[in-house]
């Protein structure tokens, strides 16, 4: 199911969830072995059911992401309503301020062969990071083995970015 934002305004739907997602910056937490593996500053949002792993190249400051589903045995009780809408959200204002620090706009890939998530891409990720490009590559494992994957990119500045 794809996650609706329930306000006809984006930027409403983000005042009125300010609150949770200044809570979920606050809780962020980085892993410094793993930005050491791959040369990329590691930061985890958790929400609900949901952790969301935010990579930002150290060289370019550019960004990706990874959703994943807790592995809490708690995991039907703790999932919450837009989950991964407000971890996007949380994230994004995250890169927004690594924009502002920097004083340049910085580039974010979202990346994905799964439908549901792609499709999530095209409407409430749409309205969070407004994309310039939208790629659909088909990778052939062998002949019966297709993957469709989706690339989204987007243009992340602060207001204040110059």
């Amino acid at each position: 199911m794809v996650e609706q934002i329930p306000s006809n305004n984006q930027r409403d739907w983000i005042a009125e969830n300010a609150p949770v997602i200044a809570d979920i910056l606050l809780r962020m937490k980085t892993d410094p072995h793993a930005s050491e593996a791959d040369g990329g500053e590691h930061v985890y949002l958790y929400y609900g059911s949901k952790k969301l792993t935010v990579i930002k190249d150290k060289k370019t400051g550019n960004y990706a992401t990874h959703i994943h589903t807790t592995d809490s045995p708690s995991y039907e009780q703790d999932r919450k309503q837009n989950e991964m809408t407000i971890l996007y959200a949380a994230a994004k204002v995250l890169m927004e301020e690594t924009s502002r620090q920097l004083q340049r706009p910085l580039q974010y890939e979202f990346n994905t062969r799964w439908e549901h998530l792609a499709r999530w891409a095209e409407t409430q990720g749409n309205e969070i990071f407004h994309w310039d490009h939208h790629d659909v590559k088909v990778v052939e494992f062998n002949e019966t083995t297709k993957d469709r994957w989706h690339k989204f990119s987007a243009t992340i500045q602060s207001n204040e970015a110059v």
